[in-house]
C-alpha cells in the first residue's frame, strides 16, 4: 500500500499478452532463509561459529544472500520469458535496499479462470484423497497444463526444482488452462549448473535418489550429470514427477507400483505424462521407499513472503 493506505496498483502484462490492472506486493526473504545462508555460508563453508541473529556479521551475510537471490530471480524471469512460460510478473527489483526486496504481482483470488492450490485441499481427515477425488479439483485439463509446462522447461534444457502445486498457478484463456510459476528462484540451466540451484539439485539427487525415486537400474544415479558436468534435463524433470514435494503435502504426482510394474495415478494420470514424456522410464529395480521424507529444514524454509 502507499502512504494513503490504498493498494499499490500497477499495469501488469502477462506473457500471453493479457494486460491487467493488479495490486502488487513487496516481498522480502523469509527470516528462515537468512538462517539458512548463515548455516550454509558460515558453518559449512568456513567452519566458523554461526553469528548471532541481529549481529552486524549476520546482517551482512543475510543481505549479501538476498542480493544474490534477487539477481538470480531477475535472470530466471528473463529465462522464463524466453521459454514462453507463464509466471506472476515481478515489476521491480531493489537489491540496493537496506533489506533487499522485489515487487511482484499479487495473487488474484481463485475464480473460474484462475486457480491456485493448497496442499491441505488434497487431504481429508488426515488421509490423502484418491486420484478420483483429487482430480475433481486438480482436473485432467490442469494436469495436462502442468505437464506441458514441464515439457517447455525440458525442451529449453532447464530444470525447475520447486514446482509443487503450492508454487504453481493455473490461468484459463479461451477455454484452455495454462500453468505458470509463482516463485521463480529455483530453476537450473542443465548445460551450465551452478550456484544454489545446482547445490539443491545435487541435494535431491544424492540424498533422495535411493529414498523417494523408483530406480532406473542397479545404480540410482544414472539420471544424474553427463560426463561434461551438465545434467540431463529430460530424465531429471521426468523423475521429479515422482518427487514428494512438501508443497504437495509430501505427495508425488505419480508413483511406481511394483505390482502393476508401471506408474500409478496419485495427483496426475501417468498417461498424461507419457503424452509429453513418451520415454517415461519404468524402473528395473525398486527400493523400499518413504514418500513422507522430511525435507531438510534449511531447504524447506526457502521462500519469499510479503513485507510487513
Amino acid at each position: 500500500m502507499d502512504d494513503s493506505g490504498k493498494p499499490d496498483i500497477r499495469k501488469i502484462t502477462f506473457l500471453d499478452g493479457e494486460v491487467v490492472d493488479s495490486p502488487v506486493v513487496a516481498k522480502v526473504l523469509h527470516q528462515e532463509v537468512y538462517e539458512f545462508k548463515t548455516w550454509w555460508a558460515v558453518e559449512r563453508s568456513s567452519g566458523r561459529p554461526v553469528p548471532s541473529w541481529g549481529s552486524e556479521e549476520f546482517s551482512r551475510i543475510a543481505n549479501e544472500f538476498s542480493t544474490q537471490v534477487l539477481e538470480r530471480i531477475q535472470q530466471t524471469q528473463q529465462m522464463l520469458e524466453k521459454d514462453g512460460i507463464l509466471h506472476l510478473p515481478i515489476v521491480e527489483f531493489h537489491p540496493e535496499a537496506a533489506q533487499p526486496y522485489m515487487v511482484q504481482m499479487k495473487f488474484p483470488p481463485n475464480s473460474a479462470d484462475f486457480r491456485m492450490f493448497n496442499a491441505s485441499e488434497f487431504f481429508k481427515n488426515g488421509k490423502r484423497l484418491s486420484y478420483e477425488d483429487a482430480s475433481g479439483l486438480f482436473t485432467p485439463e490442469m494436469q495436462e497444463a502442468y505437464v506441458q509446462m514441464i515439457q517447455k522447461f525440458t525442451k529449453n534444457d532447464h530444470i525447475p526444482l520447486d514446482l509443487s502445486l503450492g508454487n504453481v498457478f493455473f490461468k484459463r484463456a479461451n477455454g484452455k488452462w495454462e500453468a505458470g510459476v509463482v516463485d521463480i528462484d529455483l530453476v537450473m540451466e542443465a548445460k551450465n549448473p551452478q550456484g544454489f540451484p545446482a547445490d539443491f539439485a545435487e541435494e535431491i539427487r544424492v540424498l533422495r535418489a535411493d529414498q523417494v525415486f523408483s530406480r532406473l537400474g542397479e545404480n540410482p544415479r544414472v539420471w544424474k550429470a553427463k560426463p561434461d558436468g551438465s545434467w540431463d534435463a529430460e530424465i531429471f524433470n521426468e523423475k521429479m514427477f515422482e518427487y514428494p514435494y512438501p508443497g504437495n503435502g509430501a505427495t508425488p504426482f505419480i508413483r511406481f507400483n511394483p505390482t502393476m510394474d508401471d506408474f500409478e495415478k496419485v495427483l496426475i494420470d501417468p498417461a498424461i505424462v507419457r503424452k509429453y514424456f513418451p520415454q517415461l522410464r519404468a524402473p528395473k529395480v525398486l527400493k523400499k521407499s518413504s514418500y513422507a521424507m522430511p525435507w531438510p529444514r534449511p531447504f524447506r524454509e526457502f521462500r519469499f513472503e510479503a513485507a510487513a
